[in-house]
């Protein structure tokens, strides 16, 4: 059902195969699925565009929102979407911005409440030339500030990359800090 849902939205069917292995957990966490995949980073017109894994929308300022980190000052979102990956839900949707812009920021806030689980994403770019590039992936939010809920650990827990972890130049850098204590974890 998710491999069929992960094709209607449009994003790589590549990135579903073997939805069971990769998506089940027997402990049922909504943080299955989280960081099994490698960051996205995508070329548009030579300008590279990083997509980090995991963020904490924890309200202390460090990884607190899901975004595309870019050295580039030429590249506009046309359209940018997040869905639930359970229901397919929409959560967050912007159209016609600059991908450095606040408002190309998804803050994990679905319905007043901070959300916690796998998202897929997926955002049209374009650049000065015309030229154009999809960006798809999937996301995970894992809130674990002040009164957060304790949360099963999940096994690909050291491959998440964060925010924190672009190296400043549209990609990332694993050995770069991250700077999340993820306490929330058990």
């Amino acid at each position: 059902m998710r491999y069929f849902f992960c094709c209607l939205v449009a994003l790589s069917c590549f990135s579903c195969q073997n939805d069971d292995e990769f998506f089940d957990d027997p402990n049922n966490s909504p943080l299955a699925g989280c960081c099994r995949q490698e960051p996205t980073v995508i070329d548009l017109n030579g300008s590279r565009i990083f997509a980090p894994t995991v963020f904490t929308p924890d309200g202390d300022g460090i990884n607190d929102s899901f975004s595309f980190l870019t050295d580039a000052e030429n590249i506009r979102i046309q359209s940018f979407f997040i869905t639930s990956f359970e229901t397919g839900a929409p959560f967050f949707n912007r159209t016609d911005i600059p991908l450095n812009s606040t408002l190309a920021r998804w803050d994990g806030i679905v319905a007043d409440t901070i959300a916690t689980g796998l998202f897929l994403y997926s955002a049209s770019l374009r650049d000065t030339q015309g030229e154009t590039e999809v960006i798809t992936g999937f996301v995970c939010s894992i809130p674990c500030g002040p009164g957060s809920p304790i949360l099963a650990k999940f096994d690909s827990l050291n491959n998440c990359i964060f925010a924190t972890q672009h190296d400043g130049s549209g990609g990332f850098n694993r050995e770069l800090p991250s700077l999340e204590e993820l306490e929330c974890l058990e």
